[in-house]
């Protein structure tokens, strides 16, 4: 992961406005995943994801930038991390 990557912030939207929240599959808010490495801790962010039933998501980043991170926090491989992640209005509390 890039040094560039505690600095950057990708907040990614995946619903209309209106849509209410018992619409809404997941819900992935404030996410922040920090990882060590040989130059210090880096950290991944994403702002809000919220995904309604039937829509599309892609995931875009560079190498390094945290997607396989997210998607192990919202499979609950991936315990620590800060921020809210939802399925169905549930949190995540282990694989499922």
């Amino acid at each position: 992961m890039g040094s560039n990557m505690a600095q950057q912030d990708i907040v990614t939207r995946v619903t209309r406005p209106s849509v209410a929240s018992a619409e809404r599959v997941l819900v992935v808010d404030s996410l922040v995943k920090q990882f060590g490495t040989p130059d210090g801790p880096v950290q991944a962010r994403r702002g809000l994801v919220a995904v309604c039933k039937g829509a599309l998501l892609s995931v875009i980043d560079p190498s390094g930038g945290g997607k396989s991170a997210v998607f192990n926090i919202i499979g609950g491989l991936q315990p620590e991390f800060q921020g809210r992640v939802t399925i169905q209005g549930e949190p995540i509390c282990g694989p499922h």
